[in-house]
């Protein structure tokens, strides 16, 4: 998928870190806090270990999180769209440092995937590891963005919902009842508005977001207010 998408990325049009929206910088940050366990994993000839890290990461973080959201910015926004260019060099950074860790275990797939980007390289296996700024980590945006996640779940679960129009909540682990994040979905529609009722620590995160015109999913749009869930509102624990 990253292949497909940067087929046509030229690096000279990348963006500068400081111009990423916090979405492509979470990634960032999300390599530099893998980059000391990984290089310490392969120290040990602990390859399990890697393998477990990477997976996660490219299941998890990539797949199911930030290429979900990413696709409308990628196949939607014109190709001079700021975030397009910033998304696709936070996805080159992604495949040129993935592809790396994983060469040693993927011998022949990382060479086949490295020269079908970089065609005039040599190969992977004469590249090191690479040196990752420590500046891409960012504990306070990894800790807004864990809030925003979940908040994301329980949009993502409501829309698995068949029935429409239903109501969804979500009570985090080890808060008050009243600490809750709400949503209001609209069934099966793919352009819908959610509103989402939330306690005010997130709901100042998701604001933020959403006047700046962040996505968190790929089906809908939100609107953050306050307010009580309805009776006949449908739960989701995630």
């Amino acid at each position: 998928w990253m292949l497909g998408a940067l087929s046509h990325f030229d690096p000279a049009q990348k963006a500068a870190k400081s111009d990423m929206p916090e979405l492509d910088r979470l990634m960032l940050h999300r390599l530099a806090e893998l980059d000391g366990a990984i290089s310490d994993a392969y120290a040990n000839f602990d390859y399990k270990k890697v393998i477990s890290l990477l997976s996660h990461f490219m299941t998890s973080d990539l797949s199911a999180f930030y290429f979900d959201i990413r696709k409308d910015t990628l196949y939607c926004d014109p190709l001079s769209s700021k975030a397009r260019l910033a998304s696709l060099a936070c996805i080159e950074i992604l495949f040129n440092t993935v592809t790396r860790w994983l060469a040693p275990i993927l011998v022949f797939t990382a060479e086949e995937a490295w020269l079908a980007r970089y065609p005039d390289s040599l190969s992977v296996h004469l590249e090191v590891f690479p040196d990752l700024p420590a500046g891409w980590k960012q504990d306070e945006l990894a800790k807004r963005w864990a809030q925003i996640r979940r908040v994301r779940r329980v949009v993502t679960g409501a829309l698995e919902i068949d029935s429409a129009p239903l109501l969804a909540r979500v009570t985090p682990v080890g808060t008050l009842p009243e600490a809750t994040e709400k949503v209001a979905p609209v069934g099966k529609l793919v352009a819908a508005t959610l509103k989402v009722l939330a306690v005010p620590e997130t709901k100042v995160v998701l604001l933020a977001l959403v006047n700046a015109g962040a996505s968190l999913t790929v089906r809908v749009k939100l609107c953050v207010a306050s307010g009580e869930l309805p009776l006949e509102a449908v739960t989701v624990t995630v």
